[in-house]
């Protein structure tokens, strides 16, 4: 993802990205302080440091997270399910995976989004352009996701459910 952001960042010169993470428990946090710093490292060989962002959140509020974003992007080697998919599917975003595991189960190719496959920046690249150069389809693509995932997994309850998370932090 570091790769394929770093050539649309030649293009998109306002382009930021933000890699969202889960707060790690107390056991993992040298693993996890390393991991960001690896991060950071590979952003600066590819000249984007400045343009990335690193930051955990809380699982509630992912929802604010996924509509804060213009598309959702995760380059996996390995899925099983891929929840976060359906869950930024549901918040009306398009979304970009890769062809492994249960990814492509989630995204309709073309429909809510793209597949990609594997270790290959260059078409990912391609992919994030596409959707980042056209707003109307950025929108479409979430919409239509959004009422997939409804039909298929039944994610009105789960949509439902962040409402009121969303609804509970607000008063």
């Amino acid at each position: 993802l570091l790769k394929a952001f770093s050539i649309v960042s030649q293009h998109h010169k306002n382009a930021k990205l933000l890699i969202a993470t889960a707060m790690p428990p107390p056991t993992w946090k040298k693993e996890y302080e390393g991991a960001i710093k690896k991060i950071y490292e590979v952003a600066e060989l590819n000249g984007i440091k400045d343009k990335v962002i690193v930051q955990s959140f809380k699982l509630e509020e992912m929802p604010w997270v996924y509509n804060g974003s213009d598309i959702f992007v995760m380059a996996s080697r390995l899925e099983s399910f891929g929840l976060v998919y359906a869950e930024a599917l549901a918040c009306e975003i398009p979304v970009i995976g890769t062809s492994v595991g249960g990814i492509p189960e989630i995204i309709d190719n073309g429909k809510t989004g793209y597949l990609t496959e594997p270790d290959n920046p260059v078409e990912l690249s391609k992919r994030i352009e596409l959707l980042l150069h056209n707003e109307e389809k950025r929108k479409l693509m979430g919409k239509t996701g959004r009422k997939i995932m409804e039909k298929r997994i039944g994610l009105k309850k789960i949509i439902d459910n962040l409402i009121g998370v969303l609804s509970s932090l607000t008063k």
